[in-house]
């Protein structure tokens, strides 16, 4: 064997070999607002732990809790607030002799630095159209803030203009990008955006609402249950509590038991499912006009340099996550962008409301039916379209009573899978629109916030809802076109 294949054998078997000083590994599974300060915590225990890697996994309490009931492989859970952690206790799902509090919080109100609030009572202006909260079915902050709300009496004049964001940091987004007046959120996430918002006024803790602790605890059945015990042992530690502090988080409160509140038992709310439809609706007629003169310039237009650039950026909604297509979009028309500004000086509202919701949809709809459209558009034989020519038809003639009549097939199927597509929108209508009951919760949006605030049953009507409506939806386009081909068939 000749030496440069010896050396690649060498080299082969050493990176294939197992490792015998692997590291021991655990998942965290922390509520969002945390986030900074655990990315530094996370390297300090390391430090003092070499052979320990620890990963995180950030979101929403509520979330976080579903995702433990559900078995997620999770070794330690730090929550926002008691409320979670109780919930994994009565269901057996945490070690309960490693639950400890390590940290505190406060309640803050903000606003963009050169808004005029001054109070909490300032939410009621008239001026103020947006109110940023986080949802209180799954976010911590948005609980203590709908409580803080209601008893300083401000809730139900309010309630209309609030915005849900599904964590404390995108309720903290919607204030920054200027998409909201105002929002309530952690004081310890105020802080990491203190040169762009500003804080109102604090929310008293005990008295507005019930005191914010963060509890964390052992996950039963956590693959490295002596690490996961030590890495809550460390939260309380000199170290982890200046990183803390350095956050801005307080030292624990003492204690006290949360219980989940009450949800109201009923029959489904219809309303998510005739938004949807009014959404999905409105974007396929949105689709409809532009999709067909994209198509048919497409198909029968005139080349021209960068015909391809165009076909790729159209098609892009088919790859991309709609939630980077709803960034755009917001980017684009959000209230602090002079675009956005000058569409709302004209009336035409698109952020939090169901027409933007509309817009967010068909443009992740559009690429569907452009693709459908233009295949069944270029089909059409040119010699008829020559005739209509010298017949002395103009191309908007030929695309009016030949090119869509003659490809209607592929038309009324460009549209079926559009409004199929509209109506099973989620991520880019989140991103836009947010997801407010009754207001722009469609139903992939309400079918979420069940999941998250564990109402499984409500869930499953849900998803039988969408499932259903949109089986109908394409079984009755399906029908139809049969209908006309057998019509034309006998003709």
């Amino acid at each position: 064997m000749n030496k440069p294949a010896l050396c690649t054998l060498i080299i082969a078997l050493l990176v294939l070999s197992p490792c015998h000083s692997r590291a021991d590994e655990i998942l965290v599974s922390a509520a969002t607002s945390l986030a900074n300060a655990f990315n530094e915590i996370g390297p300090a225990y390391t430090k003092q732990h070499p052979q320990t890697v620890v990963r995180f996994n950030f979101a929403a309490s509520g979330s976080l809790q579903q995702q433990i009931e559900q078995g997620a492989p999770v070794d330690v859970f730090a929550s926002a607030s008691p409320k979670e952690m109780d919930a994994l206790h009565k269901k057996g799902r945490i070690e309960a002799n490693t639950r400890a509090d390590f940290a505190g919080n406060h309640l803050v109100l903000i606003a963009p630095l050169q808004s005029p609030l001054k109070q909490w009572g300032d939410l009621l202006h008239p001026t103020l159209e947006h109110i940023a909260l986080s949802s209180p079915e799954s976010v911590p902050s948005g609980r203590y803030a709908k409580e803080t709300l209601i008893k300083r009496g401000l809730w139900t004049a309010i309630q209309p203009k609030v915005v849900f964001g599904e964590s404390v940091r995108q309720t903290l987004a919607y204030v920054l990008n200027g998409d909201a007046g105002a929002g309530v959120v952690f004081s310890t996430d105020a802080q990491l955006e203190k040169s762009r918002v500003r804080v109102v006024q604090q929310a008293l803790p005990g008295r507005d609402h019930a005191l914010i602790v963060y509890p964390v605890a052992v996950v039963k059945g956590a693959q490295n249950v002596l690490v996961a015990r030590s890495f809550t042992v460390f939260l309380k530690s000199p170290t982890a509590q200046a990183i803390l502090a350095r956050y801005g988080f307080t030292s624990p409160f003492p204690s006290q038991k949360q219980e989940a509140p009450l949800m109201e038992a009923g029959s489904t709310d219809w309303s998510p499912l005739w938004l949807s439809l009014q959404v999905a609706g409105f974007a396929t007629l949105l689709v409809l006009p532009v999709g067909i003169l994209v198509s048919w310039w497409l198909a029968h237009g005139r080349p021209f340099p960068g015909k391809t650039l165009l076909e790729t950026l159209l098609a892009l909604p088919l790859v991309l996550p709609p939630t980077v297509v709803g960034f755009y979009l917001l980017m684009v028309f959000g209230q602090g962008t002079a675009l956005g500004q000058w569409v709302n000086e004209r009336g035409l509202h698109l952020v939090f409301t169901w027409q933007g919701a509309a817009l967010a949809a068909a443009v992740m709809a559009l690429p569907l039916f452009i693709r459908t459209a233009s295949a069944a558009f270029a089909a059409v034989e040119p010699e008829l379209l020559e005739a209509g020519r010298t017949l002395g038809a103009g191309e908007r003639e030929l695309l009016i009573w030949v090119i869509v009549p003659m490809a209607y097939r592929g038309v009324f199927a460009g549209l079926a899978l559009a409004f199929a597509r509209a109506l099973g929108e989620f991520g880019a209508t989140l991103m836009v629109a947010g997801s407010i009951p009754s207001r722009t919760q469609t139903l992939p949006l309400a079918l979420y916030a069940s999941v998250q605030a564990g109402r499984n049953e409500e869930a499953w009507r849900y998803t039988l809802l969408l499932s259903i409506t949109a089986f109908l939806v394409l079984s009755c386009v399906g029908a139809y076109q049969r209908r006309v081909s057998t019509r034309r068939g006998e003709r």
